[in-house]
């Protein structure tokens, strides 16, 4: 009897173990779908946005010397070209490695923009200019952004990177100062109005510290009026400095600003020839608005002529 109740008990509690095993087993599941998915759903996020734009790394020349000029290229592409990407910056240009260089300028442009459609630009070209000032490996990073209008969303490239051996240059035993950019702030002034010429100095070679005197000329130096005197520190750490001068013109003309690095001749160098650079400057006077009366608002009115009245007759006396 008491065998027969435990029986129908069990027969009413298996159905619901039953439904209750089958609803954990869909519900752990769905649970393991979604931590699975979800990382994939991100994974696939993130490449459906770095797929947009591609980057490559360029450097000429591939094995520079010690106190040659390197030119970094970067080539951001647009991977699809269905894709409007505008505002496209490159990042900074990252470097590692054991040999040293300074960048002298760049990047050039510092935005540009993918246009699509009839007239498509699928490529963009990004360049900087660097000095190399040790011998040793380089290795250059940089990677590019910009935003797309058809995502409404920021996109950006993966990092490309190119690496190159810097060699030593020779008669490494001396030192070489030189003026790599000159320029001035206005190079169409007025006269006496205030401009400021500011020029690049690269020092190379071996030396621990290093000072040179620079000298601002107003002309060639050999027959220019020195303007001003300043001078420039190096280490082995900075061998890049910005001299700069303020100076007035007081007459107009067009006028040659030199700046001569090391202008006594202090300094035993590999290269002489390369610590003058010069840039133009043109002044000219002022134009002032030449004022004239403002035309007549009106029409003056001619005088009205009058009728002289006759002259009244009067009787004369009687005789």
């Amino acid at each position: 009897m008491h065998e027969a109740r435990d029986l129908k008990k069990k027969a009413k509690i298996a159905p619901q173990t039953k439904y209750m095993g089958l609803w954990l087993s869909k519900f752990y599941s769905i649970i393991l779908l979604t931590v699975f998915l979800l990382p994939l759903t991100c994974l696939w996020g993130l490449q459906n946005q770095t797929a947009v734009l591609g980057c490559t790394l360029s450097v000429f020349p591939t094995n520079p010397k010690v106190g040659e000029n390197i030119t970094v290229e970067m080539i951001v592409t647009l991977q699809d070209p269905e894709i409007l990407v505008i505002n496209v910056t490159p990042s900074t240009i990252s470097i590692s490695g054991t040999g040293n260089v300074v960048l002298i300028s760049g990047p050039v442009p510092e935005v540009a923009n993918f246009s699509i459609g009839e007239f498509p630009v699928p490529n963009i070209s990004f360049t900087w200019t660097f000095r190399a000032t040790a011998p040793g490996s380089i290795t250059f990073s940089g990677y590019a952004e910009g935003y797309s209008p058809d995502l409404e969303e920021e996109v950006q490239s993966d990092v490309c990177s190119i690496s190159i051996d810097v060699e030593e240059a020779l008669m490494e035993g001396l030192v070489d100062l030189e003026c790599v950019e000159i320029s001035a702030n206005i190079t169409e002034a007025l006269v006496n109005e205030t401009i400021r010429v500011e020029a690049v100095i690269v020092a190379e070679g071996n030396f621990s510290q290093l000072t040179s005197k620079v000298g601002f000329y107003l002309g060639p130096p050999e027959e220019g009026k020195l303007l001003a005197v300043t001078s420039a520190n190096f280490t082995q750490e900075i061998p890049l400095r910005r001299v700069w001068c303020d100076l007035k013109i007081t007459q107009e003309g067009e006028y040659e600003i030199y700046v001569y690095v090391d202008y006594p001749n202090e300094i035993d160098e590999r290269d002489e020839e390369n610590n003058v650079c010069n840039v133009e400057v043109i002044a000219s006077l002022p134009t002032y608005p030449t004022s004239t009366p403002p035309p007549p608002t009106e029409t003056p009115i001619p005088p009205t002529e009058t009728e002289t009245p006759p002259p009244s007759e009067t009787e004369s006396p009687p005789p």
